[in-house]
């Protein structure tokens, strides 16, 4: 089971490699595959939801606010609730804008 498989972080002095290259080498090690619990993975939707006995309605109500485009935001998607990206980590101005380009199906619903 793996809580995290970002491939990288950002940190102010730069990108450095995140818990998913730890994953991956260990996916490569023992020949298996993780269960991906964490985002964007929508179990964690899931148990909020039930933990808080909220309907499926109520998910036009949520608003999942991230700062990175794969996780926080894929999370929104795949759940199907709104997201909104804020620009303190990885994902820049110039990521949303090379996304435009090649799909609109990965942004946020606001920037």
């Amino acid at each position: 089971m793996c809580i995290r498989d970002s491939p990288y972080d950002g940190l102010k002095e730069g990108i450095f490699p995140g818990n998913g290259a730890t994953v991956e080498a260990l996916m490569v090690a023992s020949g298996k595959t993780p269960e991906i619990v964490g985002k964007p993975e929508i179990s964690q939707v899931e148990v909020f939801m039930d933990d808080n006995k909220l309907a499926k309605e109520t998910k036009s109500k949520i608003l999942i606010v991230g700062d990175r485009i794969d996780t926080d935001i894929a999370l929104g998607k795949n759940a199907g609730i709104d997201s909104a990206l804020v620009f303190s980590g990885c994902t820049t101005i110039e990521d949303i804008e090379k996304l435009k380009v090649a799909s609109t199906k990965d942004l946020p619903n606001f920037t």
